[in-house]
């Protein structure tokens, strides 16, 4: 795990740092927002291959973030081609590889890398990036019904990640819901629905797992958690992201709805083992 570079033969810590943030302050939308969150709070999780210019400026890079349920891959830049052989994770679990070009050749050396890392199957889809900002947030009338989930609900989130066939361990249900900012619908001694924050910058939050059991469904709890989320993101003065994909029409009219925007449509390639 670390940081590895290539293109320069040295580089300080502060040269590294000042070409970091200049990279994140000419677009802080994914993926370098997931590029500065996870050498600043993920390093342990984290492998990163920076790709320099001869002046000093990050051209590309190949990002692994190592979760406890799947693996996310970022692969961006000019040169990021020259970086796939470099691609290692492990055929243990799901991996998520988000690309930010439409190159077809790039696509086909990804999916032939992951096959030969031993993955069984490799799917091509397609996602769109959507945006929302305080300006255009339209919250659910029902936000009222969610509420903050923290580790005092620690077991009813077992309860409820066992309902998706995902197992955690007391402490990994402890520790995701002390550093993710969930919330959730309850409904008797059940969680019955969520959505949390997956990365909280000051520019951008970054929604995820929005789910809802499925006996729960077509009553507006999962408007009800995203406004929450989003609420909580935009009144921090960030945009909040989310990605989902091109033909979930009841995520996207959902999303729509609290006042999210197509923002850009990319290829994602996910792997199983």
């Amino acid at each position: 795990m670390g940081v590895r570079i290539l293109g320069v033969e040295t580089l300080s810590h502060e040269a590294l740092l000042m070409a970091l943030s200049k990279l994140y302050k000419s677009d802080f939308m994914q993926p370098h927002c997931y590029l500065v969150y996870d050498v600043l709070y993920e390093v342990e999780n984290t492998d990163v291959l920076l790709k320099f210019s001869p002046d000093n400026a990050i051209e590309s890079y190949l990002l692994t973030w190592r979760g406890p349920l799947v693996s996310s891959v970022h692969v961006w830049g000019s040169s990021c081609r020259e970086l796939l052989n470099r691609m290692a994770v492990e055929p243990l679990k799901p991996v998520y590889v988000e690309l930010y070009s439409e190159d077809e050749e790039l696509i086909e050396g990804i999916a032939t890398r992951l096959m030969e890392l031993g993955f069984k199957r490799v799917e091509l889809r397609k996602f769109h990036d959507m945006v929302c900002s305080e300006e255009t947030f339209e919250p659910s009338d029902n936000e009222r019904l969610a509420m903050r989930l923290t580790t005092a609900h620690a077991e009813l989130f077992r309860d409820y990640m066992d309902s998706r066939n995902i197992r955690l361990t007391a402490r990994e249900a402890h520790d995701i819901l002390s550093k993710m900012h969930y919330y959730g619908v309850i409904v008797g001694s059940e969680i019955v629905s969520t959505s949390a924050t997956c990365i909280r910058l000051p520019e951008v939050c970054i929604v995820c797992d929005v789910y809802t059991r499925p006996e729960f469904r077509g009553r507006g709890y999962a408007k009800a958690v995203s406004s929450a989320v989003t609420r909580r993101a935009v009144e921090s003065g960030a945009v909040a992201l989310l990605s989902v994909e091109v033909n979930n029409e009841p995520a996207l009219k959902l999303y729509r709805g609290l006042g999210y925007r197509v923002a850009r449509t990319r290829p994602w390639i996910i792997a199983f083992p």
